[in-house]
């Protein structure tokens, strides 16, 4: 999902809605007949320049960035989250500390908050003249009509994400599901390999989920498992891959250097199911399949976790008799 307090134009999800919203920038800034238009970002870090018009007479690109303390129209819009009009700037002493007017000769500017789906504002629309204007309500009309279609292109981005979202993680612990490992795996594993990285192919099993759900409901069951997917994330490290792939049954790729790191994340587990969660009623079998990084090349992640699989029952079965 996109992060809202993160730049934009580092989250590579937006891809789609940058273009859609360069396209838009343009023919605003056409249609207005100014050098420069823009949509820009408004964070704690400061303002970025989302999207600049192309025109040779706009000084301001795409990546800008402009610290939170500059005095700049875009600033003022984030902050009173209200548009803003000012037709003549250089005669105005409240921007004469604006380095807009000061040093780029900007006179006018008509400026509205872009909000995020959720009323959080996101930043502003804008454009921006050299010269002195005096706009009518047509300019309004239409810088509105475009900040309203910049918006919806947020708010579809955003619905599509959350869909896409559903459909890759797992309803009652939100770890991915199957569909959303497989699809989220392949880049990790080129790192791990160029990081010379080893990698564990871990399967678990709960043990005893039948006879708690038959003997305490399936309510207790599903808190069973959510507890002990709380316990794997906490115990695993950001880098490694978590997916339950059904049932009782969880997958990890876990990253390491060697074996004895395998140990710390096992002891890691057991110490948290142990203090977190009292150690009730959760008991669980694993088994694990080594990678080393020099047979990445060769590796069929599928027979991997299957042989992992194996290894699991192997344990579950020797535990019980």
């Amino acid at each position: 999902m996109l992060v809202h307090d993160n730049w934009i134009l580092e989250q590579d999800l937006a891809n789609e809605v940058l273009k859609a919203w360069q396209d838009l920038v343009n023919l605003m800034a056409d249609l207005c007949n100014v050098p420069a238009g823009f949509i820009v970002q408004g964070t704690e870090q400061g303002v970025q320049v989302v999207i600049a018009s192309e025109s040779d007479e706009n000084p301001y690109a795409s990546g800008t960035l402009i610290a939170p303390e500059v005095n700049i129209f875009c600033r003022k819009v984030v902050e009173e989250k209200a548009a803003l009009y000012v037709k003549n700037a250089t005669e105005l002493p409240e921007w004469q500390t604006n380095p807009e007017v000061t040093n780029d000769g900007f006179n006018s500017y008509l400026g509205y908050p872009l909000m995020w789906p959720n009323g959080q504002v996101f930043g502003t629309m804008c454009v921006m003249d050299f010269r002195k204007t005096d706009y009518d309500q047509r300019y309004y009309t239409l810088l509105e009509h475009f900040k309203k279609t910049a918006e919806r292109e947020l708010k579809l981005l955003e619905q599509s994400l959350h869909l896409e979202a559903l459909s890759v993680r797992d309803d009652l612990t939100g770890l991915l599901n199957r569909r959303g490992f497989f699809a989220s795996i392949a880049e990790r594993i080129k790192i791990a390999q160029r990081q010379n990285e080893n990698m564990a192919v871990c399967y678990f099993d709960l043990n005893g989920l039948k006879k708690i759900n038959d003997t305490l409901g399936h309510k207790a069951g599903d808190n069973v498992i959510t507890d002990f997917s709380h316990a794997l994330r906490a115990s695993l490290r950001q880098t490694d891959k978590l997916a339950r792939f059904g049932g009782d049954e969880f997958v990890a790729l876990i990253f390491v250097k060697n074996e004895f790191e395998l140990l710390t994340i096992d002891q890691r587990l057991k110490k948290y199911l142990a203090e977190k969660v009292n150690g009730k009623y959760i008991s669980f079998s694993v088994g694990v399949k080594m990678v080393n990084a020099k047979e990445y090349q060769e590796l069929n992640i599928e027979k991997a976790i299957a042989e992992a699989d194996k290894a699991m029952y192997k344990q579950k079965h020797n535990s019980a008799s």
